[in-house]
C-alpha cells in the first residue's frame, strides 16, 4: 500500500514481480510438501509427471505389490492414483483441500508391468466446491474413469495465476520428474 501512495496510486512494474516471486514460492512449497513429502504417495510409487492450471498427470508403473489376489489391480490403487491427480490439478486454488468424494468407474483389468497415466483436469470452481474429472490409461487405452469434488477451505482464497503455471510445471519436469528418473536408473 505504502508504495502505491509514493508512486500516485500507480503500481510499481517491480511490484508484480515480488508477487511473483512470492506466489511462485509459496507454490513450489505446496508442490514439495503435498507431492515430494507424501510419505503415502511415495509408498505407492506415483509420479508426479505435470501440473498446469487446473489439470495434472500423474503416472504408476503397477508392481507385484499392487495387485489383488486375483492377480489385477487394487482398486484402491487405482482410486489413489484418481486422488493424487486430482488433487495436483487443484493446487491452483493455493490453499489446502480436503477430498469430499471420489466416485471411480472401472473399466478395464490392469495388470503388473502396466504403466499407468492418470490426467486431471477440473470441470467445475465454484466457492466452496471444486469437481474434477480424471482419466487413467495404460498404453492410450481407458481403464478408468473417475469424479472428486474437492472442499475449497478458504472460500476468499485468491486463485494464483494461470501464467505461474508454466514456471512450475517447468520446476516439476527439471526437478522432480527428471530425480525421480534419475533415481530409478
Amino acid at each position: 500500500m505504502e508504495k502505491n501512495k509514493k508512486n500516485n496510486g500507480k503500481m510499481n512494474p517491480n511490484d508484480n514481480l515480488i508477487l511473483e516471486t512470492d506466489d511462485i514460492k509459496n507454490l513450489k512449497k505446496l508442490i514439495i510438501n503435498r507431492l515430494e513429502h507424501h510419505p503415502f504417495s511415495q509408498s505407492v510409487g506415483i509420479n508426479v509427471l505435470s501440473i498446469q492450471y487446473r489439470k495434472s498427470i500423474v503416472a504408476l508403473k503397477v508392481g507385484e505389490q499392487h495387485l489383488n489376489p486375483n492377480g489385477t489391480i487394487h482398486g484402491g490403487v487405482l482410486m489413489t492414483l484418481a486422488d493424487n491427480a486430482a488433487g495436483a490439478a487443484v493446487l491452483y486454488t493455493g490453499q489446502k483441500t480436503p477430498t469430499l468424494d471420489l466416485h471411480y468407474r472401472f473399466l478395464k483389468p490392469v495388470y503388473a508391468g502396466d504403466y499407468l497415466i492418470a490426467e486431471a483436469e477440473v470441470v467445475q470452481s465454484g466457492g466452496r466446491i471444486v469437481v474434477i474429472h480424471v482419466k487413467i490409461e495404460n498404453d492410450h487405452q481407458l481403464v478408468g474413469d473417475a469424479t472428486a469434488s474437492f472442499y475449497k477451505l478458504d472460500s476468499h482464497q485468491k486463485e494464483i495465476p494461470s501464467e505461474i503455471f508454466e514456471k512450475v510445471d517447468q520446476y516439476i519436469r527439471e526437478n522432480i520428474t527428471k530425480n525421480k528418473h534419475n533415481d530409478s536408473e
